[in-house]
This record gives C-alpha cells, sequence and structure tokens, in this order.
C-alpha cells in the first residue's frame, strides 16, 4: 500500500486563553483533494500555519509521503511540496489566482534583497498594466462619447426632417 502523501497525526496547538487545534489527524492520498470547513475560530488556519511552517504544533507528527517533517519554516514546507494560498488580503488582489500562485513561488527561497527587488518590479509591471488599462478605457469613453453625439444629432436631425415634412 502506497504511503499517504500527506498525513497528520494527533496534530494539537494550544494558545493562552483557547485549544484552537485538538487532536486533530488527516490523511491525503495521492490524488485526492481536501477541503477544511469549519466556523470562524474553528482552527482551520492554525492547521494550515502548522503545515506551512508558520506555527509549530504544540504535538503530533507531520508526514509527508511516510517521511516525519518538522517544518522550522515555509521554506521547509514548499521544498517538501507543500504551498499555502492565502486568505484574500495576503494576495494582490489585481492578479489571477494562478498569477498570485505563480509570484509566491518567485519569492519563496529568495533573499530579502531579491523578494524586495521581485515585489519592486511587480508593482513597476501592475502600474504599467494598470496605465495602460485607463489610457484604452480613456480612449474608449471618448469613443463612445463620440458615438452617443453622432447618434444624438442624427436624431435631432431625423426629428427636424419629421417636422418639416408634417
Amino acid at each position: 500500500m502506497t504511503a499517504p502523501r500527506l498525513e497528520l497525526t494527533g496534530i494539537s496547538k494550544q494558545y493562552p486563553a483557547v485549544k484552537a487545534n485538538d487532536n486533530i489527524s488527516l490523511r491525503v492520498q495521492p490524488g485526492e483533494i481536501h477541503a477544511l470547513l469549519g466556523e470562524n475560530g474553528a482552527g482551520k488556519s492554525t492547521l494550515v500555519r502548522q503545515l506551512f511552517g508558520l506555527y509549530k504544533p504544540d504535538e503530533g507528527k507531520i508526514l509527508v509521503n511516510g517521511k516525519e517533517m518538522h517544518f522550522n519554516s515555509p521554506m521547509d514546507a514548499i521544498s517538501a511540496g507543500i504551498g499555502m494560498i492565502h486568505q484574500h488580503f495576503m494576495l494582490v488582489p489585481s492578479l489571477t489566482v494562478r498569477e498570485n500562485v505563480a509570484f509566491g513561488l518567485t519569492i519563496a527561497g529568495a533573499s530579502p534583497q531579491e523578494k524586495a527587488e521581485k515585489v519592486a518590479e511587480a508593482a513597476r509591471i501592475l502600474a504599467t498594466a494598470r496605465t495602460e488599462a485607463d489610457e484604452t478605457a480613456t480612449r474608449q469613453r471618448e469613443d463612445l462619447a463620440a458615438e452617443v453625439r453622432s447618434l444624438e444629432d442624427s436624431r435631432a436631425k431625423l426629428a427636424s426632417d419629421i417636422a418639416q415634412k408634417v
């Protein structure tokens, strides 16, 4: 039998005022897709953050392809083939899901200087795209306004022609 692609066993995480995860276990076989559902405060984000190396579990094991892993950072998780799509406030709103994932992968593992350079380059690209989109929208509005004026002129001429014939 093939080892699960991912296995969490007995994962627990305690904060001073609340136990966010209590003995969580999960198995994901190759080719399976799972979803974590629950109310706000149910511990979904805490569990995923442990899996991604942002938090350390207080108890339990994380196994990837049958091998126990100890993630000290997101880079450790990424190296093991685990990625994380952050909630909307951590995404670049003007990018598609695919573009956000690709952008996240391009800065993963980069030095702070490289990350700053990549973010600055992305900002320049987005600014250029926005400027081009704004210019296109302005041209389209101007073209539409000209069309509306032309139609209004035609309507006025037609109304005048009809009035003269009556």
